[in-house]
């Protein structure tokens, strides 16, 4: 049985929320992208490698390698 990751985020997201508004300090981080989303900032292929080093590898080698 799959858990609902909706309902999961959901949660996750509420905990960060209610703790955020309580200013309260949780030990937990995010990737470098989910930053720059909340700060409004544009995405490019490097914020894949601290979530994925692999996906980025890829990603470089075909832009690298176009004609392939």
């Amino acid at each position: 049985m799959q858990p609902d990751y909706v309902q999961l985020f959901t949660f996750v997201g509420k905990l960060v929320g209610k703790a955020l508004w309580d200013q309260q300090l949780i030990n937990c981080f995010f990737v470098k992208a989910f930053y720059k989303m909340m700060l409004g900032m544009p995405l490019d292929q490097t914020d894949v490698e601290d979530y994925d080093a692999e996906l980025y590898k890829s990603m470089n080698w075909f832009l690298e390698n176009p004609n392939v």
